[in-house]
């Protein structure tokens, strides 16, 4: 490809615009624009006076001001929702469009293959790409290979795109959405139905997920900016184009209106809680009992918060059936307790019974507080007496060095309960979000369904490895680490709770855990805890 690729675009529409302001943000391509190209004025208002330098009208077949009517590459856009750009549509520039070397469509949900008949002529070198936008910028482009797409021409287009420094994910897969949109369609549907349903508030959910992407923008920000119109044209597009996958189905009604006053309080982080006299006082001795992973990750957490002030014992114990009379033993001699946090990941009745067996190892006002991964608290403080604290937390600890801290008012516990808990927590060190009492609360729920909707593409092929669905997913949401690297140091049985407890909770093929999860999970493949997983060792 020459050193300044010639480009061709019959119709410059936005998304084009978009596309090749990312691609080429140092070294502008020579561009060749249809002159019945209406949109021009209009989709480069406001670049500085050199932008339209670089454009060339096309006057006719043969003559484009001197340019060659043979490009490079010519670019197509058949993204806009519920509609596919007919080639009559470019019967001035049909025939420039056949000399390209090399055809680039650009995708919206529809696969590759929708458009490729329109294209019989240039099949062998039609490429799909799928831009991925965050932040008003380019974030990743998904490269869809035809059938019949020429290798060589595959690999040029690739060599092209990581010399201008683009970054690059290739699909193996055809199929609508692609990899990226998957993911991001189901969790921000997920966020969606956490608000619709009052799980937490759109503020709450703003904040919480910019903690979790480790950013100052949250999911709610991603809507607003892409506009909610056209996100929601999307979402259901999605869901028309799977109609038989209940993963990408939407939940109650359609997002409000870019200029609506919901958004203006919705991107607005709650105001702390207001916590009573006397109740801000940390914890003196804290136990910590559950899985070894989620309870070393809680002590370390908890000390550093505290700035090393409570140094909590741990009793780590995969199930009750590894409760030893000498595990306990130890933990009595460390006792009696101010705070017990609970993190075992099983059923209700083991951790009830290891509930029973530590009550009488705490002190007579001490907390309890049950994490809510994979049942709702309400249900699981039910042995613990009214002359105790009992609360519900979140269970995932805070991730990207944040500190904010879910907390759960169970219905049989009092708000009195829920104060006191919230003293403790901010005493730690942490800022804590009341949120409702179901299971994953805000963090650990949307965390889960993306490594599930993750691990579905590994499922059905799309990307060609782990890393590369990962880096796909951490690109498009900004985080800093991907979210298979997440569920390596948090463990896989974790999100298995979070997925099992949402479908016996809330039903809907929505929260099915995918089989290559399941069997990593029974490999005993969880991540740091086994010493294997999707980058351990």
């Amino acid at each position: 490809m020459r050193d300044t690729p010639i480009v061709y675009v019959p119709t410059l529409t936005p998304a084009l615009w978009e596309f090749l302001r990312g691609v080429y943000r140092e070294h502008p391509p020579r561009i060749l624009v249809e002159m019945e190209s209406l949109e021009l004025e209009e989709v480069t208002a406001g670049e500085p006076e050199s932008g339209p330098d670089r454009y060339y009208t096309l006057v006719n077949e043969q003559e484009t001001n001197g340019q060659t009517s043979e490009p490079d590459i010519a670019l197509l856009d058949e993204s806009e929702p519920g509609e596919v750009m007919l080639i009559d549509e470019h019967d001035l520039g049909s025939e420039t469009v056949k000399r390209a070397r090399i055809l680039l469509i650009v995708l919206g949900v529809q696969p590759l293959s929708a458009h490729l008949w329109e294209h019989e002529t240039t099949a062998d070198r039609a490429i799909g790409v799928r831009p991925v936008f965050r932040d008003g910028g380019l974030a990743n482009i998904e490269i869809v290979e035809g059938p019949t797409t020429d290798p060589a021409l595959l690999e040029e287009l690739i060599d092209h795109l990581r010399g201008a420094r683009t970054p690059v994910s290739t699909l193996w897969g055809d199929v609508p959405g692609g990899g990226s949109q998957r993911v991001r369609t189901a969790v921000e549907t997920e966020a969606w139905s956490l608000i619709r349903t009052g799980v937490a508030e759109p503020g709450a959910v703003e904040a919480l997920t910019a903690a979790l992407f480790g950013r100052d923008r949250g999911v709610l920000t991603g809507i607003r900016d892409r506009d909610p119109d056209a996100v929601w044209l999307e979402t259901a597009e999605l869901a028309r184009a799977t109609f038989c996958d209940g993963r990408f189905r939407p939940q109650h009604d359609e997002y409000p209106p870019e200029h609506a006053p919901f958004w203006e309080t919705a991107l607005v982080s709650p105001a702390p809680p207001e916590i009573a006299g006397g109740h801000r006082k940390r914890p003196g001795r804290a136990l910590i009992v559950g899985s070894p992973h989620l309870a070393t990750l809680w002590r370390d957490h908890i000390y550093e918060t505290s700035g090393g002030k409570l140094n909590a014992t741990t009793w780590e114990l995969w199930d009750s059936g590894s409760a030893t009379e000498e595990g306990l033993l130890e933990v009595k001699e460390s006792g009696p307790y101010d705070l017990l946090l609970e993190v075992l990941v099983g059923p209700l009745d083991e951790r009830q019974q290891i509930l029973d067996l530590l009550l009488p190892q705490l002190a007579k006002d001490a907390q309890v507080w049950v994490h809510t991964l994979n049942l709702p608290a309400t249900m699981i403080v039910q042995p613990v007496p009214q002359t105790f604290t009992a609360v519900g937390f979140s269970g995932l600890p805070p991730l990207a060095g944040t500190r904010t801290l879910e907390m759960i008012r169970p219905r049989n516990s009092s708000a009195a309960d829920l104060n006191r808990a919230i003293g403790a927590a901010a005493a730690l060190g942490y800022t804590p979000v009341e949120v409702s009492d179901e299971p994953g609360g805000v963090s650990a729920r949307l965390l889960a369904v993306i490594v599930n909707t993750v691990a579905w593409t590994l499922h059905e092929g799309l990307f060609a490895s782990p890393a590369e669905a990962d880096t796909a997913a951490a690109r498009t949401f900004g985080m800093n680490v991907g979210p298979l690297r997440l569920a390596d140091e948090i463990g896989l049985d974790v999100f298995e709770a979070v997925m099992l407890g949402l479908q016996a909770t809330l039903g809907g093929e929505r929260y099915r855990f995918c089989p290559l999860l399941t069997l990593r999970i029974e490999a005993g493949e969880l991540g740091r805890v086994t010493g294997k997983g999707f980058y351990v060792p």
